[in-house]
């Protein structure tokens, strides 16, 4: 492999942003205009696979479109196509639930799985459960 550059599978970076709102909504535009950028410091591409929000019919000040958009956040969670979950989402119960159900899915070590939004006090990693596939800390 070469130093600083992505292995072949991981040219594009799927993900699955959880909160469509002011600032899922701000981050989707901020892809939109800037993923080539992005996407040059990456090293790959950034693509958003699903969208998740409380209601596809609302109106949005950001135009999205509504193949990107469902109610499922547990199956966006669970897509194994999604490499990465972007949460923000507002409150906290849903959005640690899904966390949660990912990170236990992901097989990192739980001493790296410990996450936290703007809206969520800092959680401790032992809050997380293991994956079984996971190593011992």
């Amino acid at each position: 492999m070469n130093p600083g550059k992505l292995p072949a599978p991981m040219q594009q970076i799927n993900l699955g942003i959880i909160g469509g709102g002011t600032v899922g909504g701000g981050v989707f535009q901020a892809i939109q205009r800037n993923g080539a950028l992005i996407s040059s410091r990456l090293g790959a591409r950034l693509h958003i696979a699903k969208m998740v929000v409380r209601d596809v019919r609302k109106p949005r000040s950001v135009k999205i479109p509504s193949s990107l958009l469902t109610t499922n956040w547990a199956g966006v969670v669970n897509d194994p196509r999604i490499n990465l979950i972007v949460e923000l989402m507002g409150g906290v119960t849903t959005a640690r639930e899904g966390s949660s159900r990912r990170m236990a899915k992901s097989c990192l070590p739980r001493r790296n799985a410990a996450a936290q939004t703007s809206t969520t006090k800092p959680v401790s990693p032992a809050a997380f459960p293991s994956s079984k596939c996971c190593a011992k800390d």
